[in-house]
């Protein structure tokens, strides 16, 4: 348990309930300094054009990927989310022979962390049932910096 400011928000996402990738375009429209993303898929359009929206306006975005699916996210339009920047992939913790990186999280201006089940693909927007949780809790952002730098 990590416990951080009183003041400290939290929302719950329910792609049953709500648009997790209006949220999370929203965010990345939002953010003013940086973009942190570790994410096993990304094949989103409305997200990547969002990234390349962020960068256009000179946030740093970097990503990391799972090295299994780093040719999805590289394919047709989403290549305007990789154009520049810092992109780096990373097999399973035993290099590469077994194992995937199964991350889901994004830190935006190192003050929210969204994380959940969430893909960043159009299955986990408009077939799957998948949550997310965003926070600005200072010790649970703080724990997924950390994370993002190691």
């Amino acid at each position: 348990m990590v416990a951080g400011p009183a003041g400290a928000v939290t929302k719950a996402f329910f792609t049953s309930q709500e648009s997790i990738e209006k949220e999370l375009v929203r965010l990345i429209d939002t953010s003013r300094s940086s973009i942190d993303m570790a994410l096993f898929r990304f094949a989103s359009r409305p997200l990547a054009a969002a990234i390349a929206r962020a960068r256009a306006r000179h946030v740093r975005v970097r990503i990391v990927l799972d090295g299994h699916s780093e040719d999805e996210g590289k394919s047709g339009a989403l290549g305007i989310a990789f154009g520049c920047g810092e992109v780096r992939v990373l097999d399973g913790k035993r290099g590469g022979t077994q194992g995937i990186m199964h991350h889901k999280f994004v830190l935006f201006d190192r003050e929210r962390v969204v994380t959940g089940s969430f893909n960043w693909t159009a299955g986990a927007e408009h077939v799957n049932y998948e949550n997310a949780i965003l926070t600005d809790n200072t010790g649970v952002v703080g724990a997924y910096e950390r994370e993002f730098e190691r």
